[in-house]
């Protein structure tokens, strides 16, 4: 009947307030006091155990598989970016590395280059002292001839 008077232009019903919960006793500081302990068994021990750990929690007596249970978290997606970017880090170090041979190599083969030229350029210095007998001889100029 509410209904079709509201519909009809009628007076809404009166709305009750709903009745506030009693406000709790604050201990000193604002700190809200805590709850009573439970009540202690009738033979004097503690509460059962939640059934779940009586067996010794949830890996014991069931069959479960711990390994399939540790990897079934993983996300593959991130896997696989994680996995490149170690791929992509090994490379990194395996290139430099070889870079690093090559130019010391490199080096190594410039400088017995260098060393063999240098060899060279003596051997013909002093085969031409040797060829002009002093080896303070200059060679002779020719006369211009007008």
């Amino acid at each position: 009947m509410n209904n079709t008077q509201n519909m009809a232009g009628g007076t809404p019903p009166p709305s009750t307030p709903s009745p506030m919960p009693p406000s709790q006793p604050m201990a000193a500081g604002g700190i809200p006091p805590q709850a009573p302990p439970p009540p202690p068994m009738a033979g004097g021990g503690m509460p059962p155990m939640n059934p779940k750990y009586e067996n010794g929690g949830e890996m014991g007596g069931g069959k479960k598989n711990p390994l399939k249970d540790m990897f079934s978290d993983i996300n593959l997606v991130e896997a696989g970016i994680m996995a490149l970017g170690i791929a992509a880090f090994l490379y990194a170090i395996y290139y430099y590395k070889f870079e690093m041979e090559l130019s010391k190599t490199g080096y190594a083969d410039l400088n017995a280059r260098t060393m063999k030229l240098e060899s060279d350029n003596d051997k013909r210095k002093k085969a031409e002292a040797n060829a002009n007998a002093s080896g303070k001889l200059k060679p002779k100029r020719r006369g211009i001839i007008l």
